[in-house]
């Protein structure tokens, strides 16, 4: 019996559904949550003066700072009305709570702020000579966090790639230390290239299936599918690295963004698992594929949806949360969603064999009957 279109239009209704409600969602990670990819990125362009006693650095595109502290002498960075803002010293970081930059920047924004911020901003003070009341936050010399100064907070004009620059101070003693963190962003308007690549690779695919289904099964042979199981799983750990490299966070945190896509190389693991042990070999591959057909069907539909659709930000905006180079990281995206386009119709083919294969079974009990 031929093998129908309509086969597969309750799995392509389901990534649709899956792409619809994923894509405005945090999940650039294949996870819960996690650092979207941005139109903009920063960079700590000069300090100055130049000094040894401290280094910073900015990550995941300007959207936090880290300081740390390379001698014994305190640093305090100054905030939005040149009142201390923190401290660190050679016992831990310290975070001054009469500091309205504190506030401004746990509001995570520059307009908007939450009525018990605001009942908190009323306390602070915006003379830079009160006295700070100091709270220690950590035992480390080292310091991270969101600074709306060093993060760019507006909207990117078209075709404008410079988007100025803004400055942060550190106090080492009696001398300030400007710190000027330039901002950027690229004039190519995005392109859907990546999306028609795709869009051909999974039509092809689809047309393959459907007018040369016995060349498509015949071409993907234990070894063929094995390997591109193999490619998949190596592409998407890959891309989970380098995010996690970007990211610098938590343990915790850094697996819980790449959840979907831990969970997607554990099924990957899982399909080889199933084809290369001893006893699988044994039997002929049809075999295999009629046993854990839905395995690959599953496996497939992972790595399309999560693997790749629901990674819409990272194809289209110039800089994604990743250590990677946007190339590399776009190429492994594209290469999971193909290659995965191929393992889900592999077993999809084959769960509707197993299904005609018992329906003639059924037949022929009742012919006998």
């Amino acid at each position: 019996m031929r093998f129908q279109l309509r086969t597969l239009a309750p799995a392509l209704i389901a990534i649709a559904i899956l792409v619809a409600t994923a894509v405005p969602a945090r999940a650039d990670a294949h996870g819960l949550g996690g650092l979207e990819p941005s139109e903009t990125t920063a960079k700590i362009t000069s300090i100055k003066p130049a000094s040894k006693d401290f280094t910073i650095e900015s990550l995941e595109n300007g959207e936090r700072i880290r300081l740390t502290q390379k001698s014994a002498r305190d640093l305090i960075v100054k905030g939005v009305d040149n009142e201390p803002y923190i401290r660190i010293a050679v016992d831990g970081t310290y975070l001054n709570q009469k500091s309205a930059t504190r506030l401004i920047n746990e509001s995570k924004s520059d307009h908007h702020m939450s009525d018990e911020l605001k009942e908190e901003y009323a306390k602070t003070s915006g003379n830079p000579l009160t006295v700070p009341e100091w709270k220690k936050i950590s035992t480390s010399r080292s310091y991270t966090w969101h600074d709306h100064r060093t993060h760019y907070m507006g909207s990117v004009p078209n075709g404008v790639t410079d988007l100025g620059s803004n400055e942060l101070v550190v106090r080492v003693g009696q001398v300030d230390h400007a710190i000027t963190v330039a901002f950027r962003s690229v004039s190519t308007p995005y392109s859907g290239t990546l999306f028609i690549l795709l869009g051909l690779v999974f039509c092809s695919i689809a047309l393959m299936v459907i007018f040369a289904r016995v060349k498509f099964i015949t071409f993907m042979n234990r070894y063929v599918t094995c390997s591109l199981l193999a490619i998949i799983g190596v592409s998407e750990l890959t891309h989970i690295l380098g995010y996690m490299s970007f990211a610098q966070q938590s343990v915790s945190s850094e697996i819980a963004s790449s959840l979907y896509g831990i969970i997607f190389i554990l099924l990957v693991l899982s399909c080889l698992y199933k084809f290369l042990t001893p006893a699988s070999r044994r039997k002929s591959w049809a075999q295999n594929l009629q046993s854990h057909a839905p395995l690959l069907c599953v496996t497939g539909f992972i790595g399309i949806a999560a693997g790749t659709l629901i990674e819409y930000r990272t194809l289209t905006e110039p800089y994604p949360a990743t250590a990677l180079s946007p190339l590399l990281t776009r190429t492994l995206i594209v290469c999971v969603g193909c290659l995965s386009a191929a393992i889900f119709a592999l077993g999809l083919i084959h769960i509707k064999q197993k299904r005609e294969s018992t329906d003639l079974e059924h037949n022929a009990e009742n012919v006998q009957v």
